[in-house]
């Protein structure tokens, strides 16, 4: 299993799975992984997994991300001595960083989440309506007592009340 040891100023190093991709990180509580600070952004980056390996990918915020030193939009595939800097934070993936794990992993979930083919019906056409173009029209659709109170005026305005 892939962690990702994350290191702050004043507290201790802690480590998290990654067990999904991909694996979000940010201030924000929906984040698979959490960084409580206000220059960390809601969804600062996100680790995806690609066929070279595991890839960290800047979602846009303000502080940006930084990979051993340098500001990167996208990066990877990461190893272990990668070090990953989001506002006071260091990350760092450690474990094994072996794809074959991670791909019975994968394939177990496509194994769940496959459903049994169903017939499929042929498609039917939609019936084409136009827009109303006239106020009489818009009236007519929406209010229809209002528009039966409401004499035709034009030839037009008959088409339309139909």
């Amino acid at each position: 299993m892939i962690q990702l040891r994350i290191e702050s100023k004043g507290q201790g190093p802690r480590e998290v799975a990654l067990a999904q991709f991909p694996c979000r990180v940010g201030r924000g509580a929906a984040n698979d992984v959490v960084l409580p600070h206000w220059r960390v952004g809601l969804c600062h980056a996100e680790f995806h997994r690609f066929d070279d390996g595991i890839r960290l990918l800047d979602q846009g915020a303000f502080g940006g991300t930084r990979v051993n030193g340098e500001r990167v939009e996208e990066f990877g595939p990461l190893a272990e001595f990668d070090e990953i800097r989001i506002a006071g934070f260091s990350l760092r993936l450690v474990g094994e960083l072996d794809l074959r794990e991670l791909d019975s992993q994968a394939s177990q979930v496509v194994e769940i989440d496959r459903l049994p083919a169903q017939p499929s019906s042929p498609p039917t056409a939609a019936p084409t309506t136009t827009p109303p173009s006239t106020p009489t029209a818009l009236v007519s659709q929406a209010q229809p007592e209002i528009a039966a109170a409401t004499p035709p005026t034009s030839s037009t305005d008959l088409l339309l009340l139909e």
